[in-house]
């Protein structure tokens, strides 16, 4: 995501990762969707991710920009679930009825209630506990909840998503 919206920060991606692949080891592959924009976003979960030791290979980064919408959507339509931040993708998997967790910014423009997904599948929304005055952009440093999107903790994703991986 190229920051038009808040975004949780990139080592709790790969934090969450890492702690699904303890609770089911070897289930799962990991697919990060990305296009060359994201490449400064994905330096810190790359970065996590590096002594993840065997479990690397479960971890396969699809760039879009070479692979193509209809390789991602073959991809996300067989996917036990989808996580991710306030993004056309997001959309895509809950239209597709796949298990959908979002993660989506407490500022008004920003938020689920005007950009959730929508469709007739599981969809899950996550946002940090805070109350933000704020319309349209964030206000930075000069908000007491600078950063309020590290306040969503990896535990609160997985509320959402072990139940929707154990059925």
């Amino acid at each position: 995501m190229t920051g038009h919206t808040l975004n949780w920060p990139s080592r709790n991606y790969a934090r969450l990762i890492k702690r699904l692949e303890l609770i089911y080891p070897g289930k799962y592959n990991y697919i990060i969707s990305h296009t060359p924009s994201d490449n400064p976003y994905l330096i810190g979960m790359k970065d996590e991710l590096k002594d993840f030791g065997a479990h690397k290979s479960s971890v396969v980064y699809f760039n879009g920009a070479l692979k193509g919408l209809e390789n991602y959507l073959t991809i996300l339509k067989n996917a036990a679930a989808f996580i991710g931040p306030s993004t056309g993708t997001t959309h895509l998997a809950a239209t597709l009825k796949v298990p959908v967790v979002g993660i989506y910014s407490p500022i008004k423009a920003q938020s689920a209630l005007r950009w959730g997904p929508s469709g007739t599948g599981q969809v899950e929304v996550v946002t940090p506990d805070v109350v933000c005055g704020e319309v349209l952009k964030c206000a930075g440093e000069s908000c007491p909840y600078h950063e309020c999107m590290s306040k969503i903790e990896v535990d609160d994703l997985l509320k959402k998503l072990r139940p929707i991986l154990e059925k």
